[in-house]
């Protein structure tokens, strides 16, 4: 067992445990993270922060031409979530704390605000495009965080 002072043995709980920070773009998640982990690395507990990984240049496609982009885009994106998760449940089975930036379950709601953001009158994922979303989600069986800050 870990040698920590008293106070700090609430904190093993959080061993073994995937941490997601979720939230809207700008919200703080990825300064959160690394405080976090900071804490807990302080108080004795091994934790790492996984960062976001997000395609930019995918994403900065996605804002100037929705219309062609935001679906491919959003199934990059879960499958790239969807590897970062897998690999931050790994780091949890070795005994540590893992706070990711962004889960891909909570994800699920960012793809649906496509369903109603319309440009020209269209929106930027139709609801055939969005039932093959949720079946690949669906497909990856990805489990659950242990834990979500909002």
């Amino acid at each position: 067992m870990i040698q920590l002072p008293p106070k700090y043995y609430k904190y093993l709980s959080l061993q073994n445990k995937v941490i997601a920070i979720v939230g809207p773009i700008g919200a703080g998640k990825s300064t959160l993270g690394p405080a976090v982990v900071g804490y807990l690395q302080r108080c004795g507990i091994a934790a790492k922060f996984i960062p976001e990984d997000i395609n930019w240049v995918f994403l900065k496609k996605s804002n100037e031409k929705p219309l062609k982009f935001k679906f491919p885009f959003q199934l990059n994106t879960l499958q790239r979530r969807g590897n970062t998760h897998r690999a931050a449940i790994a780091d949890a089975k070795t005994g540590m704390v893992v706070v990711e930036d962004r889960d891909p379950i909570a994800d699920i709601g960012f793809a649906e605000t496509h369903r109603t953001w319309r440009v020209d009158g269209k929106v930027c994922i139709d609801e055939e495009q969005f039932a093959l979303y949720l079946s690949e989600v669906e497909a990856m069986a990805l489990p659950e965080s242990d834990l979500m800050i909002r």
